[in-house]
């Protein structure tokens, strides 16, 4: 037995299905969205830690550096004080 199909029948299936491709489509394209956006923010976030503990490893640095010239400073002055002129 052969069915044949009433005018628009077919028309009208393509039109169902193609309209729930598209909201299909528009849902994953929305999660894909705003999983790349958690990811681009995560980055961000971890890029920004690491130039927040890069700053801190460079000032800890800096202070060791100035502490070390300050005392060597302060040497330099006492040895020329007491010596008048002569230089360590």
């Amino acid at each position: 037995m052969v069915k044949i199909s009433k005018t628009g029948e077919i028309h009208e299936e393509y039109v169902k299905l193609r309209e729930q491709w598209e909201q299909d489509r528009t849902i994953e394209q929305n999660e894909e969205e705003a999983a790349s956006l958690g990811l681009i923010q995560k980055i961000l976030l971890e890029e920004r830690r690491e130039a927040e503990r890069i700053q801190q490893e460079q000032i800890k640095q800096d202070e060791e550096l100035a502490k070390v010239l300050s005392q060597q400073l302060v040497e330099k002055v006492i040895i020329f004080s007491s010596d008048n002129f002569i230089h360590a």
